[in-house]
């Protein structure tokens, strides 16, 4: 009898831990490259992939946490094998997805794949088909030696019972069966029939805010939510579209290590090298400028985004490095708290500003960003950082202003900063206070 009950409990256990995240990955948002913004579909192939992987070595990026080097779609073949397995496209990918895994790891990076939960995936390739694939292909994926997967929303699955949920809960269950940690990234569409942002009329909207409303526990399915309108682009229209409509698709309780609220990839370092390609987010050879660039890095890193690059390495501005470099800039994304900035305080000519804990109690990062296309000047109160923003804690006086892009410590002689933006400028501070 006690030998049947503890073959019970540990049944119980395993079951428990099948439909839940149960990877132990994400204790801070990952940082990486993904293949969608330059290399969508037909420019895929496992030569620039390795050529990736060398630069982010080359550049010193591996060293300052860059690790994940995520195959997005078009890697996959129009159809499956006879065996009903999942295989890459043998033109693009000729020695196979365990030979580029193994090129990748050989350099001390982490190798990443995108699948999706429909029958297609984005660029019309083999999708995982919920229930029907989703322990197989992660069989596959894992025999791969993959460290990290992307599951998309772009076709419905011929099985209306399964909810978008239940496609992704499918795969994260899968994942977990096979004993691998692997970092769970999903792209959830959420319909909403009113926009939620002037700026485009309709966008398509990810997030999680309807599986909330379900009372579904979110922060179990993956380590990765999507949470965007419309898709990025290698413009400062689309930039500032995202940044107005994150105060409506963000919930910053779901963010804290393990889970995260994910802006998408970055376009920063786009404009630094022009493709031909029919479309690609990184097409517009005059787009984002450096100064906007840094300006989307500052946003994700004060919501604690990962940090997911997008541009070809290969080819970068001195600019771009150094925005993507800053030791002082992705110290306050990786802050062990996890804490995703918040909407602080705004005005009617474009000026936000997001406040951000830190697991050090006596600061906070500040972002002051400027979506007007004019120079202004502001006084920020340096203070709507502090106060009660932590339950328990009373910040005081600041003792200290840091412009961390700069490097450079700011006079704090009183609670108000005068400062000015130029048009597209984003600024990031780290304030110090005392503590009551």
């Amino acid at each position: 009898m006690r030998m049947m009950w503890l073959i019970f409990l540990v049944l119980s256990m395993l079951i428990g831990n099948s439909s839940a995240l149960n990877n132990g990955l994400g204790r801070t948002p990952p940082m990486g490259w993904s293949s969608w913004n330059t290399f969508v579909d037909v420019a895929l192939n496992e030569s620039v992939i390795r050529e990736i992987a060398d630069a982010i070595v080359e550049n010193g990026l591996d060293k300052l946490g860059y690790k994940y080097v995520n195959v997005d779609c078009g890697w996959s073949a129009v159809n499956r094998g006879d065996d009903g397995k999942i295989i890459p496209d043998p033109t693009r990918f000729p020695s196979g997805m365990k030979a580029l895994s193994d090129y990748i790891h050989s350099k001390g990076l982490l190798f990443g794949l995108y699948t999706a939960r429909g029958v297609t995936e984005c660029c019309g390739r083999v999708g995982y088909n919920g229930s029907a694939y989703a322990q197989r292909d992660a069989n596959t994926f894992v025999s791969w030696g993959i460290d990290y997967l992307k599951v998309d929303s772009c076709a419905n699955n011929p099985d209306s019972e399964e909810t978008q949920w239940n496609q992704f809960a499918n795969m994260r269950d899968a994942l977990n069966k096979t004993g691998r940690p692997v970092y769970l990234s999903v792209c959830e569409i959420w319909n909403d029939p009113e926009p939620i942002s002037t700026c485009h009329s309709r966008g398509i909207v990810y997030s999680p805010k309807m599986w909330l409303q379900q009372g579904l526990p979110v922060r179990e399915l993956a380590n990765s939510i999507l949470v965007e309108y419309s898709n990025n682009g290698n413009t400062w229209e689309s930039i500032a579209c995202m940044i107005e409509a994150q105060e409506n698709l963000t919930f910053s309780n779901l963010s804290a290590p393990g889970t995260w609220n994910d802006n998408d990839m970055l376009s920063t370092g786009c404009s630094d090298h022009h493709t031909n390609l029919p479309w690609t987010p990184c097409i517009n050879k005059h787009g984002l400028t450096a100064r906007e660039s840094r300006t989307e890095f500052t946003f994700w890193v004060v919501t604690a985004s990962p940090l997911i690059l997008g541009n070809d390495l290969r080819y970068m501005s001195k600019d771009t490095l150094e925005t993507i470099s800053n030791k002082e800039v992705l110290a306050i994304n990786q802050d062990s708290l996890g804490h995703r900035g918040v909407l602080t305080w705004k005005n009617n000519n474009g000026i936000i500003i997001h406040c951000k804990n830190m697991a050090d109690k006596q600061k906070k990062a500040m972002s002051i960003i400027n979506l007007n296309n004019n120079t202004q000047h502001v006084k920020v109160n340096l203070a709507l950082c502090g106060n009660s923003r932590i339950p328990g804690i009373m910040q005081k006086d600041i003792i200290s202003v840091r412009d961390v892009w700069q490097h450079k410590d700011l006079a704090a002689h009183s609670e108000e900063l005068d400062i000015q933006l130029m048009g597209h400028e984003g600024m990031l501070l780290l304030v110090t206070f005392s503590l009551q």
